[in-house]
This record gives structure tokens, C-alpha cells and sequence, in this order.
């Protein structure tokens, strides 16, 4: 009887820690993503981003065939993607975001690309939105990086070539509000 009771104080402080660190994750399914890549711009609505307010850590990952110039064109006709996932995980240049409301936030950051171990840097901004019944906030990055350092190939572009990342305006929300 001693053992089943441990065994229930064990289980239960352990749901309780899960359900506190879930409690500052922030995320989105749709998130809005631009890249600039020679010289033209390809966009999707189906970024899924995490933010970890504890942390000030994150995750990013889009399917790059989804990417779209403005005449239909795929990213991916242009480029030899390996997994046709971009996904990039990193920290913010903050200790903590601050949950309470407060002014906009711009910070730097770093990151990893996942698929070829490659260094990201960029930097974002962060605002509070305090009147959705409960605090969500919205995210915009910019990270600037070469086509090689995302592990891309491709035959028709200088591999000097520059990209430009950008994640517009992504409302994330507490994941336990989703």
C-alpha cells in the first residue's frame, strides 16, 4: 500500500512539472515565411513555429515545398533539397521573454540548421498582444545565409548566393490555449 502511494506522489508531481513547463510554450501551425532567393521572392503560410519563454529557445520547420513565387513557381524547382524540410533551432539573444506586458522587443539570435549542422544569426522582434483573452504575441525574424550553409544545391545559382529568411508577423499562442 506504501508503494502504490510513493508511486501516486511520484506520478503526480511529475504531471504537475510537465504542466508547469508547458505553460510558457508558444507556438503556431501557419506561421508567414519569406525568402529572397535570386532575385525573386517565395512565400508560404505553413511555417510551424515554438517559442520557449523560460529558455528564450526555438524551433522553426517548413516544408520548402510549399514555398511559392508570385507566377506559381516552386523554390524547390531550384534547388536540390535533401529532405525538403528547413528546420532551424536556436536561442534568442535574451535570457527570458518576459510574459507580462511590455513594449515591443528586438533581440538577436543564433541558431542551428538542423540538416547540415551550419550556424544561423539574425535578429527579431517581439510584441506582446494583451487583449486576445489570453497573452500571445507576435514574431518576425530576419536571418540572412548562404545556400551552402543550409545544405542546398544548385546548379543555376552561384553557391555565394545569399538568402533571406524572413518570418513575418507569426502569432503565436500558449500552447495549452490551442
Amino acid at each position: 500500500m506504501k508503494n502504490n502511494r510513493n508511486m501516486f506522489l511520484i506520478l503526480t508531481m511529475l504531471m504537475v512539472s510537465i504542466s508547469v513547463q508547458a505553460q510558457n510554450i508558444y507556438s503556431t501551425q501557419n506561421g508567414m515565411m519569406e525568402m529572397d532567393f535570386a532575385n525573386d521572392t517565395y512565400r508560404s503560410k505553413d511555417l510551424m513555429m515554438l517559442l520557449d519563454y523560460d529558455a528564450a529557445t526555438y524551433k522553426l520547420e517548413i516544408d520548402l515545398t510549399t514555398l511559392t513565387n508570385s507566377e506559381g513557381k516552386n523554390f524547390s524547382e531550384f534547388v536540390k533539397i535533401p529532405n525538403k524540410k528547413l528546420v532551424i533551432e536556436g536561442k534568442l539573444g535574451v535570457e527570458f521573454i518576459n510574459t507580462t506586458n511590455h513594449p515591443p522587443q528586438s533581440f538577436n539570435l543564433e541558431g542551428i540548421v538542423v540538416s547540415s549542422n551550419n550556424e544561423v544569426r539574425g535578429t527579431g522582434k517581439l510584441e506582446h498582444l494583451s487583449n486576445r483573452g489570453t497573452f500571445s504575441c507576435i514574431l518576425t525574424i530576419r536571418i540572412k545565409i548562404g545556400l551552402d550553409d543550409l545544405g542546398f544545391e544548385s546548379t543555376d545559382v552561384n553557391k555565394e548566393e545569399r538568402i533571406s529568411i524572413k518570418i513575418v508577423q507569426v502569432v503565436l499562442n500558449r500552447i495549452e490555449d490551442q
